[in-house]
């Protein structure tokens, strides 16, 4: 009986393993909550550039990935940056297409990520 219950605890422990592994961060939490962007060191706070950047970002969602550090300073075309809820995010668009938070470890793969650079840069060949 308590090879059973050791079994079930150790199943019931990898689940919520698993679980915390597979969540996926949103690229924009709360649309209120962005304080400033930046796009490759140039800042974006006008709030009609600012909505038209969260339109665009928040349609994609993303899925955690490993590490894909040190990147080749050619592997990146974008580098967006911004304040979600007073915590940093950064964007990394290229050959690779990634977000992280300041201070976690975690890497976010986004998902259609090719599609969300060509929307990015369309949208600064406009400006």
């Amino acid at each position: 009986m308590k090879k059973y219950i050791a079994i079930l605890f150790i199943i019931i422990i990898l689940f919520f393993v698993n679980f915390n592994n597979s969540k996926e961060l949103l690229i924009i939490k709360d649309e209120g909550s962005i304080s400033l962007f930046h796009i490759n060191g140039i800042k974006y706070n006008d709030e009609a550039e600012v909505n038209d950047i969260i339109n665009i970002l928040k349609k994609y969602n993303t899925e955690k990935t490993k590490n894909p550090f040190p990147m080749k300073t050619d592997d990146v075309a974008f580098e967006i940056d911004y304040t979600d809820n007073h915590k940093p995010r950064h964007i990394v668009l290229g050959k690779i297409n990634i977000i992280y938070e300041s201070g976690n470890k975690t890497i976010y793969k986004i998902i259609n990520g090719d599609k969300l650079y060509f929307e990015i840069e369309e949208y600064l060949n406009k400006k």
